[in-house]
């Protein structure tokens, strides 16, 4: 029966689209996966000048490399979302061994749902019309003084506070929510 000869392929299958899968569909939402280098993540937490204790919200945080270091070097407390399940594993691995799980957790769903009052500094690197479409809900949650730092992205409708060219053509946006 040809079925016999081809099961191990079809048991391989399903874990392998389940993770193209998990890797692909939040580029529907707000962008693919594409890690902020190391340099840029210290970039951006600099510009945010963040206070030991503050709450920091990484919004699709991937392999969570923003929240690891904003845990570990700033002493923040750090909530990451990502739609991609594995990510939410690899984080709390890596927020394990680094000593920092206590101040770094994840949620697994799509951030346009999260409830963002609380957050004094929130980071993104998103596609343009995520961007656009965070902008207006930045602006409903978040509390004055608040800070949002983005990497290549700008929010329509709000002035940034500094603009830092991290490469060529490439910047870091800083913007604080003033009412």
């Amino acid at each position: 029966m040809i079925l016999d000869r081809w099961w191990p392929l079809l048991l391989a299958a399903g874990p392998l689209l389940a993770l193209a899968a998990s890797l692909l569909l939040p580029g529907f939402r707000g962008g693919v996966w594409s890690p902020s280098p190391q340099d840029v993540v210290r970039v951006m937490l600099a510009m945010a000048r963040p206070r030991p204790g503050e709450h920091l919200v990484d919004l699709g945080c991937g392999d969570g490399r923003i929240l690891l270091t904003a845990a570990r070097e700033f002493d923040l407390h750090c909530t990451g979302f990502d739609m991609n399940p594995l990510w939410r594993w690899w984080v709390g691995w890596r927020s394990r061994r680094a000593g920092v799980a206590d101040r770094v957790t994840v949620v697994t769903g799509d951030f346009f749902g999260a409830d963002l009052a609380q957050a004094d500094i929130v980071t993104a690197f998103l596609s343009q019309a995520a961007c656009d479409r965070l902008a207006p809900m930045l602006r409903r949650q978040m509390r004055p003084g608040a800070r949002v730092v983005t990497y290549q992205r700008t929010l329509p409708g709000w002035r940034p506070d500094a603009v830092q060219e991290v490469r060529p053509g490439k910047f870091v946006y800083l913007y604080r929510q003033s009412f």
